[in-house]
């Protein structure tokens, strides 16, 4: 390994060196009220980057190495792999059915993320390896996709990727979602191909799964839209059958989603959007008889003349799984005044479920800049049917040249019905240092 990372990263940053920007060395460090400290180093530029991060909790030490033509460490993924991992959980005009289908670098400071490796050969054919755990499944997977421009209208993408299924059979579960799961390999083929012009374009995706014992899975989405002067519209329709596994192992739960969404932006201060969505879920063997739908419909408007920034929103879901009817509606409205890094913004949520409601939230945000000192205050108090919490936090920065110190406090309070009320303050303090 230590010689594949100096033969195809680190040797060619200094056979390239006339093609790297500008270097830089990022030094941060920061520490909380628990005496836990983590930290960076980073160094590199836009293009070529070493960097090493070392987290609160022990074994969270990470080496991420990012170049133009390779990476190791930290990764995400976009476009086609991005969607095949989620199938049928997009929105109609999602950013991910026009993104560029590739492995990219997580530069985030953060101790959850996926780890991996992608090797590219030019600009044709790209392989990868991901990892990454969450508390339900496993994420390990392993390809190549490419992309390719045709004129400047459309883009086709491809992606072959191996992974297993979920194994189940020494799990506490005493009933199956639609099937046993035994670990098999499967190996997903997708492909991709948009079209676009001034006036309309449509864009349409498909994976198909090959494993033992079953039928194959199939994954399809169709997406085409029209825009004429203010007005966009964007339609989508996709679905799953009920044997297409995800690149975590787990089953798609979404069997068909059908939706449309309209964007008007009449002038540049003021924008309305609504979309409209409708999914069919599968149907399970621990309860046959039942499959389920949920329907969502949501409208925003926002309103930016000058220096005052507004906006109100709703979302109403109709659910029915397992025999049962719910119905959830969510409120949102804003309004404040914003130039630049100065603002002071007040936001009032709620949450009704069959038309009584559950929770309420309100927050005052305010921040702003003084020549190198910057101040961000935000207050929130949120109330649920057993619970209340409120919470203030502020942050302080100050730049000195290439320095900059930065400190956070937080104050939470939360009482539940059936426990006693907790207060509980953290802080943190670091430096960060650009050369």
């Amino acid at each position: 390994m230590i010689v594949i990372i100096f033969l195809l990263i680190i040797f060619p940053m200094f056979i390239f060196a006339e093609k790297r920007p500008g270097r830089e060395l990022l030094l941060k460090i920061q520490t909380d009220n628990e005496n836990r400290a983590e930290g960076l180093v980073s160094v590199g530029n836009s293009k070529y980057q070493i960097i090493f991060m070392e987290f609160k909790e022990p074994g969270k030490e990470i080496l991420n190495i990012y170049t133009p033509y390779a990476l190791l460490g930290r990764i995400a993924s976009a476009g086609l792999l991005k969607e095949i991992k989620n199938p049928v959980s997009h929105y109609p005009a999602s950013q991910v059915f026009n993104e560029k289908t590739q492995i990219i670098p997580d530069r985030k400071l953060k101790e959850t993320g996926n780890n991996g490796i992608r090797i590219d050969a030019g600009n044709i054919l790209s392989g990868f390896m991901e990892e990454g755990e969450s508390s339900l499944s496993h994420l390990s997977w392993r390809g190549l996709y490419s992309g390719q421009k045709i004129g400047e209208k459309i883009l086709i993408n491809f992606a072959v990727a191996e992974y297993k299924e979920r194994d189940d059979s020494e799990s506490d579960i005493w009933y199956s979602d639609r099937k046993i799961r035994y670990g098999r390999k499967v190996i997903n083929s997708a492909f991709s191909i948009s079209y676009k012009n001034s006036f309309w374009g449509i864009n349409g995706a498909g994976a198909i799964n090959y494993y033992k014992g079953a039928d194959n899975g199939i994954y399809f989405r169709l997406s085409p839209y029209l825009k004429y002067s203010f007005i966009r519209f964007d339609f989508l329709l996709s679905g799953t059958n009920d044997s297409y596994i995800k690149p975590d192992g787990t089953l798609s739960s979404t069997a068909l989603r059908k939706g449309a969404s309209a964007l008007l932006t009449p002038f540049p201060w003021i924008r309305f959007n609504v979309r409209y969505v409708t999914d069919v879920l599968q149907k399970k063997e621990s309860d046959i008889r039942y499959g389920g739908y949920t329907e969502e419909l949501f409208g925003s408007v926002i309103f930016k003349p000058w220096f005052f920034e507004s906006g109100a929103s709703v979302k109403n879901r109709n659910i029915y799984k397992d025999n049962y009817f719910d119905n959830y509606m969510d409120t949102a409205i804003s309004i404040g005044l914003k130039a630049g890094f100065n603002k002071i913004v007040f936001e009032k949520k709620e949450t009704y479920k069959n038309y009584d409601k559950i929770s309420q939230s309100y927050k005052l945000e305010a921040g702003t800049k003084i020549k190198n000192f910057t101040i961000y205050l935000c207050g929130k108090i949120k109330e649920e049917i057993d619970e209340e919490e409120k919470s203030v936090m502020g942050r302080l920065n100050l730049k000195i040249r290439n320095f900059s110190l930065f400190s956070k406090y937080e104050i939470v309070s939360l009482e539940k019905r059936d426990s006693a009320p907790k207060m509980l303050n953290t802080y943190s303090a670091g430096l960060e240092a650009r050369f």
